[in-house]
């Protein structure tokens, strides 16, 4: 049996469905932290990682590969999340910003707030379209 139920906050705080486990109200960065050393993702494997997405992103605006993707908002399409001067060195400097001092989860690495913004606005886009 499939659940109807459709639980999201732009603020990015997990809710799960009522008919999941008992929620545990936490941020999805505490998840992604716990993940992470669950499954061996490194710090650096992160890192690298972000540096690539940032960059590839970049590349692909550039491109206009988002253009018919992106709506304008404030008189732009640009997104204020991606930031092409990304690298390494940069990301290394930064701390970690959920489990402290030892995760590895950073600004960097982690999804915006504006995630949760955005699939609430696809969702009602959907809706108004299924009806």
């Amino acid at each position: 049996m499939k659940c109807a139920h459709i639980h999201l906050l732009a603020s990015s705080v997990f809710v799960p469905c009522p008919c999941a486990r008992p929620p545990k109200k936490q941020v999805m960065g505490h998840s992604a932290d716990r993940l992470a050393t669950r499954f061996g993702v490194s710090r650096a494997d992160q890192d690298a990682y972000a540096v690539r997405s940032h960059q590839n992103a970049a590349s692909a605006h550039d491109k206009g590969l988002y253009d018919e993707e992106i709506i304008a908002a404030h008189g732009t399409t640009k997104e204020n999340n991606v930031k092409a001067d990304s690298n390494i060195e940069k990301l290394a400097t930064l701390k970690p910003a959920f489990i402290k001092p030892h995760g590895t989860i950073t600004p960097a690495t982690s999804s915006p707030l504006t995630d949760g913004a955005s699939a609430v606005s696809g969702m009602e886009l959907c809706c108004i379209r299924i009806g």
